[in-house]
Parts: C-alpha cells; structure tokens; sequence
C-alpha cells in the first residue's frame, strides 16, 4: 500500500499493524474467550465491539487514513480467534535451567566403538544383546568410569548406569550411520 506525506516522498506499507492499545484489547478478549465455540465467539464479539466502539472507531480511522482497503472488523476478529488467543505471555515463560553435560572418557568411548564394530559383524547382531555383551566384557572399566564420574559430579549411580547405556547407543547410531554413508 502506497500513502503520500508529501508530494515528494511515498511509503510503502505491506504490514497493516494495530495499535497497542487495541492489541491489548483483542489479546484481552480472545483469552477470555479462547476455549468458546465459533458461534459463542461470534455473540461475544459484536458486544465487545459495541462495549468498545470508540476505540475500535479510532483504529479504523487511523489504518484507513494509512491507506489499508480491507475490512478492518474481519482482521481484528480474525486477529483475536486465530493469533492472540493461543499468544504465550513472554513474562510468564521461564527459560529451563540446562544441566552441565557429563564427558565420558575417551578409553571408555573408544571401547565402545570398538566393540560395535567387531559385534556388528556378528550374524545374531542386536543393539541391545550387544550392549549387554560389552557391559559383562568391561566390567572394570565400567568400574572405573562410573568412580570418576561419581567423584567429579553429583550424579547418582542409578543415573549414570543410564548415562552409559545412552552413550552406548548414541555410539551405534553415529557407527551405523558413518557406515551407511559410506555406500
């Protein structure tokens, strides 16, 4: 949409924003309203707009004078059932607190990887009998691992027995996945 300040410069707009203050409004009533059926909605919103003719008079006013040809009624309503009823408060989101990742030495990865190597050649290969199999083969390096860990973090010993077991699968996927993009 092209508006002309003066005779010598044009703004185009493409975006047809409202006001704060009707923003807050529509936000206001659609929450209200957001879990209304289409026809309860409806009822609900031409009394909003009786109760709240003035400002709605104003924002029409001050987009068609911005040059906006639409029906303005059709995009507030439209705003208000399909934007701003599902909009989340940003206040009330609160960002979640990551955990520090857990590094698990390169002997034990190593082992890993070598064991998923020499047990997927196997015919009766599975992930999970090989896991097992490698828990039973390196049981003092397991040993080990899990003391180093409980010594440098808080973690519990029931946590890190899970800890290990996703590291190990972790290990098969990127193994099998190097493999399959090899072919």
């Amino acid at each position: 949409m092209k508006t002309n300040d003066d005779d010598n410069s044009a703004i185009f707009i493409y975006r047809f924003k409202f006001c704060d203050e009707i923003m807050d409004l529509i936000t206001e009533f659609a929450k209200i309203h957001q879990f209304d059926d289409r026809k309860i909605y409806k009822e609900k919103w031409a009394t909003w707009l009786d109760e709240n003719s003035d400002a709605v008079t104003d924002e029409i006013t001050r987009l068609e004078r911005l040059g906006y040809e639409g029906d303005i009624i059709d995009k507030m309503f439209k705003a208000g059932r399909y934007y701003f009823r599902k909009k989340i408060n940003n206040e009330a989101k609160k960002q979640k607190i990551r955990r520090s990742y857990i590094n698990m030495s390169s002997d034990v990865l190593g082992a890993m990887d070598t064991h998923i190597c020499s047990s997927m050649k196997k015919d009766d290969f599975s992930p999970a009998g090989s896991y097992v199999d490698f828990c039973t083969s390196h049981i003092s390096l397991l040993q080990s691992e899990i003391n180093r860990l409980c010594s440098e973090t808080t973690i519990v010993s029931s946590e890190l027995v899970e800890k290990i077991k996703k590291t190990y699968k972790n290990r098969y996927f990127i193994t099998t996945f190097k493999t399959r993009r090899r072919f």
